[in-house]
């Protein structure tokens, strides 16, 4: 900083009027120049313009100083957030397990209703051997006929599926008695109702064909006896 401007002097006895130029430039540290003393003596320094200046570039300077530290100490606090934030562990919430009860078939018994329903006999067979072999088919077109065979009140062939496939049995007649009653009995009707079928009897080497049918009202029964 330059300071710079004319001066002139008070005329006295002894002494005539002088004029001149003063010119006053700043050092690097102004406190170090010979006139600050004699200024301050007279009390003028804190009214020079550069010392205002110093003052008030010291407070700016400052005032910056402390925005800067508040500023990077904010920035601080929000990186440490986020640090925090996403070393967080993550939190996963467990599947909604749900118990879905077990779907019980019911268990319906091989002709549960078989006292229930007519019976009608169809044939009578006299037998001798003391086996009996019975074949089961389906009698014509394959439709989804299912039978039970009931053989002197007991069941001896569960729900049958009948096909083309032959399902055989063979059954001892040794403690048959005389007579025997085997009765087809129709678990489900099929596509084409009524329960129809073909029952084949091998008594040695006699074959008999048989062949029945029956719905949810009636059955079909044969008679075997004993032949003496």
């Amino acid at each position: 900083m330059i300071l710079s401007g004319p001066f002139s002097t008070n005329r006295t006895k002894e002494y005539s009027v002088l004029t001149g130029n003063v010119l006053v430039q700043r050092k690097n540290d102004f406190k170090q120049s010979a006139l600050i003393p004699h200024l301050e003596e007279l009390g003028l320094a804190k009214n020079l313009s550069f010392v205002e200046e110093e003052k008030t570039a010291t407070l700016v300077a400052l005032e910056k100083e402390k925005i800067e530290v508040i500023k990077t100490a904010k920035e601080k606090k929000e990186i440490t957030s986020t640090i925090s934030s996403n070393n967080k562990p993550s939190v996963k919430t467990a599947p909604l397990k749900i118990d879905v009860p077990p779907v019980i078939t019911p268990n319906i018994t091989p002709a549960a209703d078989v006292s229930k329903r007519k019976i009608e006999t169809i044939q009578s067979v006299n037998f001798t051997s003391d086996s009996l072999e019975l074949t089961l088919y389906d009698n014509g077109e394959v439709d989804g006929d299912t039978v039970s065979v009931v053989m002197n009140g007991n069941v001896i062939m569960p729900k049958v599926g009948l096909s083309t496939n032959a399902v055989r049995k063979k059954i001892s007649t040794l403690n048959a008695g005389d007579s025997i009653q085997l009765i087809m009995y129709a678990e489900t009707l099929g596509s084409l109702p009524p329960n129809t079928g073909l029952l084949i009897v091998y008594d040695g080497t006699e074959r008999y064909e048989i062949r029945f049918s029956g719905d949810m009202q009636k059955s079909s029964a044969i008679v075997f006896r004993r032949k003496k």
